[in-house]
C-alpha cells in the first residue's frame, strides 16, 4: 500500500482499494513468500546474526519486485488489439485519418 501512496500519487483510502484489486486472487501466495522471508531472517539471524546482512538487504529488494509484479498483472493494457481483427481495423482507421482530402 505504501508504494500505491508513492508511486501513484494515491490517498490512503484509494490505496487500501487498490491494494485490495492488486492482490485479489494472490493474497496466499504473498502470504507463503511473507512466512518464506520471516523463515529465511530467522535462520539468518542464527549465525551471530552475520546471515542478515545479506537477507535483510534483500528483503527490500523483494517487496517493490512484489508490487510491480502485482502492478503489472492488474493494470491491463488499454488500445491494444485482442484479436487480428481488431488490428485490421485499427490499420485502416489510420488510414482513413493520413489519407490526403480529395478536392
Amino acid at each position: 500500500m505504501f508504494y500505491l501512496i508513492v508511486d501513484k500519487r494515491m490517498g490512503v483510502m484509494d490505496a487500501f482499494r487498490k491494494s485490495g484489486e492488486m492482490t485479489y486472487g494472490s493474497k496466499l501466495d504473498i502470504a507463503i513468500v511473507g512466512l518464506a522471508m520471516m523463515l529465511l531472517i530467522i535462520l539468518s539471524a542464527l549465525p551471530l546474526g552475520l546471515g542478515l546482512l545479506v537477507t535483510i538487504p534483500m528483503m527490500f529488494v523483494f517487496q517493490p519486485l512484489i508490487y510491480n509484479k502485482l502492478l503489472m498483472a492488474s493494470e491491463k493494457p488499454q488500445d491494444v488489439p485482442t484479436s487480428f481483427d481488431q488490428g485490421e481495423q485499427v490499420e485502416a482507421q489510420e488510414k482513413e485519418a493520413f489519407e490526403p482530402l480529395s478536392e
